[in-house]
């Protein structure tokens, strides 16, 4: 008569285990999809950064460049006034 409950608690244990196993398994597509967005996410946000980055030294260099144009016409109109 024991034998019959520990069998009957395993199959049991055994019925919920699989259950369990089987939702997992249900996810995985979802999952997989989910992980396939991120990593595009992930590449398109380290595009946008490298972008930036550009812009960014493209405007140390207008903003130079801007500076030395200031510069020059500032002189020319010193030279201009003598």
């Amino acid at each position: 008569m024991l034998w019959w409950i520990v069998l009957g608690i395993a199959v049991a244990a055994l019925l919920v285990l699989a259950l369990a196993v089987a939702a997992v398994l249900r996810r995985l597509p979802r999952l997989a999809r989910a992980l396939l967005r991120l990593r595009r996410q992930q590449a398109q946000a380290l595009d946008l950064r490298e972008a930036a980055e550009r812009l960014q030294v493209r405007l140390l260099t207008v903003q130079v460049r801007a500076e030395r144009t200031q510069r020059r016409i500032a002189a020319m109109a010193v030279n201009r006034n003598k």
